[in-house]
């Protein structure tokens, strides 16, 4: 919700426009209908789009290389563009078990992404290793392809 609410005030004139549809319906402001929109994609495990309706295209990207280094109660996690940069930002998943399949149960985190590399903190976090899968998504909606898992421990 943090991101949608924080991309909300960059959203062009011509794509608000097309939440005015959606929110009349309901009654309701048209960034409300974004975000509600919006969260329903993701409780499918679905990126958020710009648009109403979404559109499902775009650049979601190819694997980031994803560098982690552990710290004191927290993990800097440096993700570097794959072949092909996402058209919008990451979903970062974390989970203390290795093997693990993402979902919308263990994402910690929806960030744009800043260039390359794009910084994530993630903390405070307990002493103990972290395995992390990371993916881009897409202006439109479109997951990119998943990274291979990483490690790093927190102290």
């Amino acid at each position: 919700m943090k991101f949608l609410a924080q991309f909300w005030t960059s959203v062009s004139v011509g794509n608000k426009a097309t939440w005015e549809t959606r929110a009349k319906l309901t009654n309701i402001a048209p960034f409300n209908a974004f975000c509600s929109y919006n969260m329903k994609r993701w409780r499918s495990f679905k990126g958020p789009t710009k648009v109403d309706p979404a559109i499902d295209t775009g650049a979601g990207g190819l694997a980031p290389t994803t560098t982690p280094t552990g710290g004191i109660r927290q993990i800097s996690l440096s993700i570097a563009d794959g072949a092909t940069p996402p058209g919008w930002g990451w979903f970062i998943h974390r989970s203390l078990v290795t093997g693990f399949t993402p979902g919308y149960d263990n994402a910690v985190a929806v960030i744009p992404r800043t260039g390359t590399p794009t910084i994530f903190v993630d903390s405070p976090l307990e002493a103990g290793t972290y395995f992390y899968r990371i993916c881009g998504f897409g202006i439109d909606g479109l997951k990119g392809t998943l990274e291979v898992e990483r490690s790093a421990s927190a102290t």
